[in-house]
């Protein structure tokens, strides 16, 4: 895993194709990938019983899932994420490009509890830059 978390982080340094992390690689590789620009696949998620809402992407396929493990996915900041065609994508595959972040190992004075976002279960995030449906990208890619 961590030799996939370092492909990842030679695409910007080297320009090569960036490799796309399942959830559980990222989350696996997760100290080693923080800060940095990355591609997630796996399932939307929309968690819409706690306020505000959440999103997360969890790992497909789902038989290899670890329980309770997802990414949360952070909309807000400088690109606008259209909310309505989110909510309809979730449960379907996606591609999530954004920044990582997890919180700093043995660092707890910012982060409240172990983890990120509502009642600190996430144990990680993505600071999301684009989103795509994976049946849209790879016809996009096979064309």
């Amino acid at each position: 895993m961590v030799a996939a978390a370092l492909e990842v982080l030679d695409f910007w340094t080297y320009g090569a194709k960036m490799k796309t992390l399942t959830v559980n690689d990222a989350l696996g590789t997760k100290d080693q990938i923080h800060g940095h620009c990355i591609e997630v696949e796996g399932l939307l998620g929309y968690d819409s019983e706690i306020a505000p809402p959440e999103l997360y992407l969890a790992h497909w396929p789902r038989a290899e899932r670890i329980a309770g493990e997802a990414i949360k996915i952070v909309t807000e900041g400088a690109f606008s994420f259209n909310e309505e065609v989110l909510k309809r994508w979730s449960g379907k595959r996606v591609v999530v490009l954004g920044v990582f972040e997890t919180m700093p190992p043995g660092e707890f004075k910012d982060w409240l509890w172990f983890g990120l976002g509502h009642s600190s279960h996430w144990p990680a995030r993505i600071v999301t830059r684009r989103v795509d449906l994976l049946k849209k990208r790879l016809a996009e890619h096979d064309g």
